[in-house]
């Protein structure tokens, strides 16, 4: 049994849907139907988003944000002047950027993935390479090593003096 939020909600996404629908002039309802035939529009209001959707008359006063999706819809499309023809070729040209940018971010989305891995991989291959450099020095080249990182005075000649065998000549 669903609970009343669950039932709020699905009933939302009924009026989305059916707003989607007005929108798109792809109506199921058989009198919107009969009206989008003979005029070529439907106008869209609070009764044809419930004649749409199939909920009862009345039924969206309990969804204010949806009524005002309906406002603002109706603020936006009213004799703006631009020809509609002109208005569909925006739209296309809008939904063709928006899936470039879809398809551009997916790419960087895997190149951004492969880099992580590839960072990872050379992290693990660092580590392994300087335990077993750790490994093979002695403590008191250990010890040397540390002692230089800690003053700071980290130059690749030290280190290179700290893997140098002594000469038993000085």
């Amino acid at each position: 049994m669903k609970t009343d939020d669950e039932n709020y909600k699905a009933t939302k996404k009924k009026f989305k849907d059916a707003l989607d629908r007005l929108i798109n002039k792809r109506v199921v309802n058989a009198e919107l139907r009969k009206r989008l035939a003979a005029r070529g529009t439907i106008k869209i209001n609070r009764r044809t988003l419930e004649l749409e959707s199939g909920m009862s008359s009345g039924s969206l006063r309990h969804y204010p944000e949806i009524v005002e999706m309906i406002n603002a819809l109706n603020r936006n499309t009213t004799n703006i002047g631009i020809p509609t023809k002109d208005l569909e070729a925006r739209l296309a040209k809008v939904t063709k950027d928006r899936t470039d940018v879809k398809n551009t971010l997916k790419q960087t989305k895997l190149e951004l993935t492969r880099y992580k891995r590839l960072c990872q991989s050379q992290s693990a291959q660092f580590h392994m390479v300087l335990e077993v450099m750790m490994s093979s020095l002695t403590a008191e080249q250990k010890e040397k090593l540390f002692i230089s990182l800690e003053e700071h005075e980290y130059q690749s000649t030290n280190i290179v003096d700290l893997f140098s065998t002594p000469n038993p000549k000085e």
